[in-house]
């Protein structure tokens, strides 16, 4: 029963979180609790303080240093109490998470079948997309009847931003089983499917991030020697963390209204929205920049009436419960040191993504250490991760609060279920 569970959910996460972002939230952590019942006898915990302290200060140092420095922060947020919860809340998604990632090997599967169930839940999700949009939200209108009856009852493409966002992510799962079983055709049409659906969407963020890591995943995999890889490395790491300290600095500099006007007509008023948000939230860290405002602060930040944007027809606040851009958040609510810690995270990720190795057989890895190219699997594995990472990366840099629980949820349902989704494809994963 709690066998079956873990596939059920696996199929749920993809096909309601297209019509419901939120639904990873509760849908995720309830997997993770269903693994970690399953695991509970197989995962072995040191007691002693000594070996305790050693796996933490080596393996977690720097999530640790992170995660207390934004606990610091949230005693001088305006919004604390209510971001002490927040800060409880992903601290606790975080925590369950690391656990299972790392005991997740562990975990007694039946590989074909998790694979199918995935498949169905990615396939319902394409299909509700288009249901909803080819009928202008029919499952929407009739939910929201039945649910919220005091509601509207209009139904706006937007609604499904944190669906496509969340789809845009997983599809790079199913590529990766499609590449690892060589099957390049089926996962090209896929890729242009997914595409032309963010394309037709309202959801700028997730065809962005998903069009960059199909680039991202096609550099990389063209290189396919030792020598390329290290070059893509280095030039991915570089333009990820100069992309990421200048994201501020370009927001503080910039001139929003002459911008928009004399460059970015073409842009969507949202995405014009956001071009305010950055610029306003810039001005602010320059006024704490060590510290900053504190854990989720940015949420009821007090904007005074004159402070309001006013845009053509639109009246807009300039900071709108969150700054909509991961890097600005961070800097924002807990300052310099927070953002360094941050950016230190995204280089060691970064690392472990270019360590990936998939061990085949022990033959095979004497002949691949001599040679100067890289196995295919290891190169088609490393591509997805490196397409998923920036995908998820960019939409957290134009959309989510960097702390909204679904948002956490998904990062690491995605990279759990990377792993479940492979096993057997290969022998083993190392990294």
């Amino acid at each position: 029963m709690i066998q079956s569970m873990i596939y059920v959910l696996v199929m749920l996460f993809p096909a309601v979180g297209l019509i419901s972002g939120f639904s990873a939230a509760v849908i995720v952590p309830i997997w993770l609790l269903t693994i970690l019942t399953i695991l509970r006898g197989k995962i072995f915990v040191n007691l002693q303080y000594a070996a305790v302290k050693k796996t933490l200060l080596s393996n977690w140092k720097l999530e640790l240093l992170f995660c207390l420095w934004c606990l610091v922060t949230n005693f001088y947020s305006h919004n604390y109490p209510a971001s002490l919860v927040n800060y409880l809340q992903v601290s606790l998604v975080v925590l369950i998470g690391f656990i299972v990632n790392s005991n997740i090997d562990k975990l007694p599967i039946n590989a074909t079948k998790i694979k199918i169930y995935f498949i169905i839940g990615i396939v319902a999700a394409i299909a509700l997309f288009f249901i909803e949009y080819l009928s202008h939200g029919i499952i929407t209108k009739t939910f929201r009847t039945i649910f919220q009856p005091n509601s509207s009852g209009q139904f706006f493409l937007f609604l499904l931003d944190r669906g496509c966002s969340l789809l845009s992510v997983l599809s790079w799962l199913l590529i990766a089983i499609l590449i690892l079983y060589h099957k390049y055709l089926l996962a090209l049409i896929y890729y242009l499917l997914i595409f032309y659906l963010l394309f037709i969407s309202d959801s700028l963020a997730s065809f962005l991030a998903f069009t960059v890591g199909g680039l991202v995943f096609l550099t990389n995999r063209l290189l396919a020697t030792k020598a390329l890889q290290s070059i893509f490395l280095k030039l991915f790491t570089l333009a990820m963390l100069t992309g990421s300290i200048m994201m501020p600095i370009i927001s503080y500099k910039i001139q929003p209204y002459y911008a928009l006007e004399n460059y970015a007509k073409f842009l969507p008023d949202t995405a014009k929205h956001r071009v305010f948000i950055w610029h306003f939230v810039a001005k602010q860290i320059i006024k704490k920049p060590i510290l900053g405002y504190g854990f989720a602060s940015s949420r009821n930040f007090k904007v005074d009436k004159e402070q309001m944007v006013s845009y053509h027809q639109w009246t807009w606040s300039p900071l709108p419960l969150h700054p909509h851009n991961n890097i600005m958040q961070i800097l924002f609510e807990t300052g310099l040191i927070g953002l360094i810690l941050f950016l230190s995270l995204i280089y060691k990720y970064i690392q472990k993504i270019s360590n990936i190795s998939l061990v085949q057989s022990s033959k095979y890895d004497k002949m691949n250490l001599a040679s100067k190219e890289i196995d295919i699997d290891t190169l088609n594995y490393k591509s997805v991760a490196y397409a998923c990472f920036i995908n998820y990366y960019i939409i957290g840099m134009i959309s989510f609060n960097i702390w909204q629980v679904w948002w956490v949820c998904s990062a690491f349902g995605a990279i759990i279920l990377l792993k479940l989704l492979l096993r057997r494809s290969v022998t083993n994963i190392v990294n």
